[in-house]
């Protein structure tokens, strides 16, 4: 579920179907791969199970019309991670 293109929310379903090394970008090592179709614009939505828990986020769309998505264990290890990120200089309101 998301907001592909910044429209308005759209839920699809489908399921995973199995699992493959990630080929866009190998740190991120096994992604998911799901039948559900993503819409340009669908990167960082949420993929859900059936019980509402998230399961992965989709950031890819591949040639034959299925979606690959990060897993929930591999966002958990790259967001614990402190040293992956750089700190910035907050935005200052005007």
């Amino acid at each position: 579920m998301g907001y592909p293109e910044g429209g308005a929310l759209t839920v699809t379903e489908g399921t995973v179907i199995g699992e493959a090394t990630d080929p866009l970008h190998a740190n991120l090592g096994r992604v998911l791969v799901t039948d559900a179709p993503v819409e340009p614009g669908s990167s960082g939505s949420a993929a859900l199970d059936p019980a509402g828990r998230v399961v992965g986020v989709v950031y890819a769309k591949t040639s034959d019309g299925r979606s690959l998505l990060v897993p929930l264990s591999t966002l958990r290890q790259v967001l614990g991670d402190a040293a992956a990120f750089t700190p910035v200089t907050p935005c200052e309101a005007g």
